[in-house]
């Protein structure tokens, strides 16, 4: 799975990020946006993609997309995501499972890191967006070597 970055690299709050799926075509998709450790999804999907749809969740109507029929999709299939208000957590991962067929799916497929950085503007100090060096895998050794 990649986030499509703008090309500063950043992403400001309230500002779209494009997400794709790369990989084969698959059929079936559940598209979620986390922070570490935590069941509660963050920000909003908009306008779902051709065979898609959005998929309400408890606290947050439009906390996932998953798919709306086993039509195939692929690497052009993009996903809008807006990031959540600067109150919420500052790092977020886009988690995703991804289903080929019937009986050959992957489950918690995971991006890149993506955290808030503090820019300083011609107003005042703005949150941005950006996708961490990091992965996933790295953090989770980290953290696993840290208890």
């Amino acid at each position: 799975m990649e986030t499509s970055k703008a090309a500063n690299d950043s992403h400001c709050a309230q500002s779209p990020i494009r997400v794709q799926i790369l990989g084969p075509s698959y059929r079936g998709i559940l598209l979620e946006t986390r922070t570490f450790a935590q069941t509660t999804l963050y920000g909003k999907w908009l306008q779902p993609p051709n065979n898609t749809k959005i998929l309400a969740c408890p606290g947050n109507t439009v906390g996932a997309v998953t798919h709306s029929n086993t039509n195939l999709k692929d690497q052009s299939t993009v996903y809008i995501w807006m990031p959540p208000e600067s109150s919420s957590p500052g790092v977020f991962i886009f988690v995703a499972t991804v289903a080929e067929a019937y009986d050959k799916y992957w489950l918690g497929i995971q991006s890149s890191v993506m955290y808030r950085g503090i820019r300083a503007s011609s107003s005042a100090n703005r949150f941005t967006w950006e996708a961490a060096v990091l992965t996933i895998l790295f953090f989770q050794l980290a953290m696993f070597l840290l208890l």
